[in-house]
C-alpha cells in the first residue's frame, strides 16, 4: 500500500488497521461489492474520488485525493466510514 499511498495516509490506515485487529468481535471482509464509484478532476493532476460498498449487512464510503507526483499516482488524502 505504501507505493500508493502518501506517508501520513499510510500511517492512518496502518493506525486503523491495528485498533481493528484488536477487536474480538471481528469477522473478516468478506463478498465486499462496489456499489459506486465517482471521480471528480479538481485540476491538472488531481482528482477526488468517493467509493460506496456493501458487504452484507452494511455500507461504507470512502473518499480519497489521487494527485500525480513524480509521474506516479498517490493517494495523498483518504477517509474510510
Amino acid at each position: 500500500m505504501l507505493r500508493w499511498l502518501d506517508l501520513a495516509e499510510f500511517e492512518r490506515l496502518q493506525l486503523r488497521a491495528n485498533l481493528v485487529r484488536g477487536r474480538s468481535d471481528l469477522r473478516l471482509h468478506r463478498n465486499v461489492r462496489v456499489l459506486r464509484v465517482r471521480v471528480c478532476p479538481i485540476s491538472a493532476g488531481v482528482y477526488e474520488a468517493s467509493v460506496a460498498a456493501a458487504e452484507m449487512t452494511r455500507v461504507r464510503a470512502a473518499a480519497l485525493r489521487l494527485e500525480l507526483r513524480r509521474g506516479l499516482w498517490k493517494v495523498t488524502v483518504l477517509e474510510i466510514g
